[in-house]
């Protein structure tokens, strides 16, 4: 968009939509099995009967060159029929490209990527309290890598607080981060009143994670933590309520 309009002040803030790391799904994970297809791309081989607008863009393009040119490798994107240049429509790959200002909103713990699509069981198990956490330190790790220490670091901002979440509210069940509120760390970087632009909440503590969680009563049984014994400390219930 900022290419298209260079005498317009442009920018974005994609939200809840950082999808396309290469995450084990629940059962490849928990059973230490190799997953055929972490990205979730070749599972459907949609992009063989759909066109992504992205790989048609002047991002999708350039990125397509290096993949090409072998500048590029992207891992775990086999098996796709249109080839490896496919993975260029996942946010992640993509992103570094994006000449426009983003703001990136995204919740560390994804709860659509832990439960819709790692189909990880809303249960009082460890292994659901551990994928959680394994998941939540890919998708950190990549938004810390990527965004906060990318190449566009200067450019860019992101609000990416730790909980089990998937859309980000305004107010209501956002946590403040060092302070500062969804809402008002946008605000300093879309006006440039200063502070930080990246802001991430790296924890792994689950009662973080699920203080602030979108979990509805079909999942206020996923648990808080065991003791050395294995047995559950709290249900999520105590703090949803």
């Amino acid at each position: 968009m900022k290419a298209l309009n260079p005498n317009t002040r442009v920018s974005c803030r994609p939200e809840a939509g950082w999808f396309g790391l290469p995450i084990k799904d629940y059962n490849s994970y928990t059973n230490k099995l190799p997953d055929p297809d972490p990205r979730y791309l070749a599972s459907s081989n949609w992009t063989s009967n759909i066109q992504p607008w992205t790989l048609e863009s002047s991002e999708g393009k350039r990125c397509i060159e290096d993949v090409e040119s072998g500048k590029l490798t992207i891992p775990n994107c086999t098996s796709q029929q249109l080839g490896s240049a496919t993975c260029c429509t996942a946010v992640p790959i993509l992103y570094p490209y994006i000449r426009t200002p983003l703001y990136v909103s995204e919740n560390t713990a994804d709860s659509f990527q832990v439960f819709s699509q790692a189909r990880c069981p809303k249960a009082q198990t460890e292994d659901a309290y551990k994928f959680t956490e394994y998941l939540r330190g890919v998708l950190g790790g990549s938004l810390q890598a990527t965004v906060a220490n990318g190449n566009k670091q200067h450019q860019d901002g992101m609000f990416a607080p730790a909980c089990l979440r998937h859309c980000m509210e305004w107010v209501e069940k956002t946590a403040d981060i060092n302070g500062r509120s969804h809402a008002q760390a946008y605000g300093d970087w879309y006006f440039g009143r200063g502070g930080t632009n990246m802001t991430l909440n790296e924890t792994t503590d689950i009662t973080q994670l699920l203080s602030c969680s979108d979990i509805t009563s079909d999942g206020r049984d996923f648990i808080v933590g065991f003791d050395e014994n294995g047995v559950p400390l709290a249900p999520a219930e105590q703090l949803l309520l």
